[in-house]
């Protein structure tokens, strides 16, 4: 097991082991205490890059990590959902199937949300930029969630048209 840590501005981002969960590397992350939710750098108009740079709040990196970071948000809602679905039928017994499955996909979007984490991280400066001791998302990891999806998709009917999300309420 290999431990990395990443210091930037003498603070430290992140920490990650590279371990395996059924044959796929993947990256668990310490969960990160955050010290300070601001930056001190007023509100002008402009944020800060990883690298340091300022840039408008309007820029395409900002705006770009910002859509990665809702996406993230709808994948937290997601796995919020799994862990609310009724486990037990009707007629007493447990739901084995539903929450095997409910629990598959829970573990693969904890996943998905780290590297989308990771991904916002990478899109936060130009990539001659990025810091060399941060781990970037690699081919492998993209492979392993074309197989996932394409896993899915095999358990699914056939699509014949798009469906409109309306959602309902609780």
């Amino acid at each position: 097991m290999h431990w990395k840590f990443f210091e930037l501005r003498s603070r430290t981002l992140h920490c990650c082991r590279d371990d395996f969960i059924e044959g796929n590397p993947i990256r668990q992350v310490d969960m990160v205490r955050i010290t300070r939710v601001h930056t001190g750098g007023g509100d002008g108009g402009e944020t800060s890059l990883l690298d340091g740079e300022r840039v408008g709040k309007d820029h395409h990196r900002v705006a770009f990590y910002g859509t990665i970071d809702e996406v993230n948000s709808q994948v937290g809602a997601v796995r919020m959902e799994l862990n609310r679905i009724e486990k037990i039928a009707p007629d007493g017994g447990q739901k084995t199937n539903l929450i095997r499955a409910a629990e598959l996909a829970n573990k693969r979007l904890g996943i998905i949300q780290q590297e989308l984490f990771d991904i916002g991280g990478e899109c936060s400066c130009a990539p001659e930029k990025i810091p060399k001791i941060m781990g970037l998302i690699s081919e492998q990891q993209c492979d392993r969630l074309v197989e996932e999806m394409n896993e899915w998709i095999e358990d699914l009917e056939p699509l014949e048209s798009f469906i409109i999300p309306t959602g309902s309420p609780p």
